[in-house]
């Protein structure tokens, strides 16, 4: 009986060791681009589970993740550049989700 109580315990422990390490790793999200140029005031509304969102500054050289909202405020601007080398701006007052991204390295471009 001692026994199996031990391995119930050591099994119970190596779940709980492996719901961290997986967790983390269901979040991840691409990286998609980076802010090239950002004027005045853009953030990077981070959402967690369970309702919580985090307002990150985009500064240049932020590196732009997808399924995140992008939001600048009155007298924003912020221009961003994608890994496939699109380029956009985001206006004043606006949100932008980046939620489809469509990149293949391997397909040759077509003009």
């Amino acid at each position: 009986m001692y026994m199996r109580q031990k391995h119930m315990n050591l099994l119970k422990t190596a779940l709980i060791a492996v719901s961290f390490i997986v967790y983390p790793l269901s979040y991840a999200q691409d990286e998609i681009g980076v802010a090239a140029a950002v004027n005045t005031k853009t953030v990077d509304m981070v959402a967690y589970p369970g309702g919580n969102i985090e307002n990150r500054n985009v500064d240049p050289g932020y590196k732009i993740i997808s399924n995140r909202t992008i939001q600048t405020n009155k007298s924003g601007k912020a221009q961003m550049l994608l890994v496939d080398g699109t380029a956009f701006t985001i206006g004043p007052n606006s949100t932008v989700t980046l939620d489809k991204f469509i990149y293949d390295p391997e397909q040759p471009l077509e003009v």
